[in-house]
């Protein structure tokens, strides 16, 4: 969410500038955010299709994305589906399987470990806090 709205802070402020210093301007950071989110699920997005939704080469996304936000496209889009896992967690009463196949994980098992490694514990201990609060 904090990296969303640094995002979204430079695509508003970043205008012609950004483009002079090798960094991405203002409509290809809004249009990268905007398919990473909604193909957050899809294993076939790359970085030559965001690329070509940018009109620059994926050489050059690379680079630039990693210069205008300090992070790479994978932990970008890898922080985009943990917070989703987040909301679906404390938000919704589907079970785990099913959060898990939405958001991509192969398994519920992969699901569960990188959620634990991101959040230091699982998504039912997760959920479980959520509840609490």
């Amino acid at each position: 969410t904090l990296l969303t709205a640094e995002i979204s802070h430079m695509a508003r402020h970043g205008g012609a500038a950004a483009e002079r210093a090798g960094k991405l301007a203002a409509w290809q950071l809004d249009r990268l955010r905007q398919v990473i989110e909604e193909s957050i699920a899809d294993r076939s997005i790359n970085v030559s299709t965001l690329a070509e939704s940018c009109s620059i080469s994926p050489r050059h996304l690379v680079r630039r994305f990693k210069e205008t936000t300090g992070d790479t496209i994978h932990g970008y889009a890898r922080r985009v589906r943990h917070e989703r896992a987040k909301q679906m967690l404390a938000s919704e009463e589907r079970r785990l399987k099913d959060i898990a196949a939405e958001l991509g994980f192969m398994t519920p098992s992969h699901f569960a470990a990188e959620f634990r490694q991101q959040t230091g514990c699982t998504p039912s201990q997760y959920r479980a806090r959520q509840r609490q609060r």
